[in-house]
């Protein structure tokens, strides 16, 4: 059984649909990725699994458990993480207290410091400036921050979007590599992103949208290996 299924996915915002009949799926231990056009309904989508946009009809199931229409407090809860966009760290509060922030849910006090210790040894960046507010950090330390905080309730299985956009290519390296050494460890991940190469060449499955529709889906490195397929979907050209 997948760990994640969502089935048939209708989505948008106040009566406006624009995620029709989607579905998608992903394994324990694996990174799979959506990816496609700008406006393609890819953010959408994601949104929509955590109740952060409409959800008209479809099913979303993590395990056995039918968790369509959760609420994002309760995704959290029941092992779903979740890494926005934007606004993504508390601006105002330090490196430290974003990290507890993370752990809200839990009364573990001596687990929830022993995990602090363990995230500055996997985040060294963040290590070294604990006691800052998060509004000093730059793009590519803010996502660290929010993905570390999103990883403090033990999520099995973490929702991203677009972790790499707007970074320079050095940060959106690091970035990803967090990333995967993570999924390494054992939590399952779903990636939308923009960066089309990045995110198929890391994902051991993607999803390709386009104007709210799934319109190809297979091994990453095959989807990049189409070439009619990245000429019309992908905006790419004939080389990686």
């Amino acid at each position: 059984m997948p760990l994640f299924q969502a089935k048939n996915i209708r989505a948008g915002y106040g009566d406006v649909v624009i995620v029709d009949g989607v579905s998608i799926s992903v394994s324990a231990n694996n990174l799979v990725a959506i990816v496609g056009p700008n406006g393609s309904g890819k953010s959408t989508l994601l949104k929509s699994l955590l109740g952060l946009a409409r959800l008209f009809s479809g099913q979303v199931l993590y395990g056995d458990r039918d968790v369509t229409r959760i609420k994002s407090w309760q995704a959290v809860e029941v092992g779903l993480g979740y890494v926005p966009q934007v606004n993504n760290v508390f601006t105002n509060l330090t490196i430290n207290e974003n990290l507890e922030m993370g752990a809200y849910c839990r009364r573990d006090k001596a687990g929830i410091k022993s995990d602090l210790e363990e995230t500055y040894q996997r985040f060294p960046e963040l290590a070294a400036r604990k006691k800052a507010r998060a509004e000093t950090l730059s793009g590519g330390e803010r996502q660290l921050l929010a993905i570390a905080r999103a990883m403090m309730a033990h999520p099995k299985m973490l929702l991203l979007d677009e972790p790499l956009a707007f970074l320079s290519p050095k940060a959106s390296g690091v970035v990803l590599n967090r990333l995967l050494q993570i999924q390494a460890e054992g939590t399952s991940m779903l990636l939308v992103e923009q960066n089309t190469i990045k995110a198929l060449q890391s994902a051991s499955y993607g999803y390709i949208l386009n104007q709210g529709r799934c319109v190809m889906e297979g091994k990453g490195q095959e989807l990049l290996a189409d070439e009619s397929l990245r000429e019309r979907f992908l905006g790419l050209g004939k080389e990686v």
